[in-house]
């Protein structure tokens, strides 16, 4: 998920520098490769929590579904207002692009919101494993 998240920042520069057909096509595959990596997390961490009975460890997990659910809403938002941007009904391109490039500014919280969780859930887990 990490290199998800450097794609997000470069998505970013390609859309400061006009190319919205390029960031349209990046965020796709973004989209994509987000929905697979998200998944392979959460289902590993859901094994790892799976009959503990520990709750911090639970409510942790239970978050980190939450922040992925929002950053796949994001996620799918900016690809919709990339779309718009091309279709011009964001109206004029300057325009359009401050919208999107605020769009890829929330996506990019989110990714941070989520791998933070992680690290967390990682580091409660580690810590029950050493009990």
């Amino acid at each position: 998920m990490h290199a998800q998240r450097i794609a997000v920042d470069n998505i970013a520069n390609v859309i400061q520098d006009g190319k919205i057909e390029e960031a349209g096509f990046k965020v796709m595959q973004l989209n994509a490769q987000t929905r697979t990596a998200g998944k392979i997390i959460l289902d590993y961490y859901q094994q790892q929590i799976s009959g503990r009975g520990d709750n911090i460890i639970l409510l942790r997990f239970l978050s980190c579904q939450k922040k992925f659910v929002v950053l796949l809403d994001l996620c799918d938002e900016c690809g919709d207002a990339l779309q718009n941007t091309l279709k011009g009904k964001l109206g004029a391109t300057a325009a359009a692009q401050i919208k999107s490039s605020k769009v890829v500014d929330e996506t990019k919280s989110a990714y941070d919101d989520f791998l933070m969780d992680v690290k967390t859930l990682e580091k409660e887990l580690e810590v029950l494993r050493g009990m």
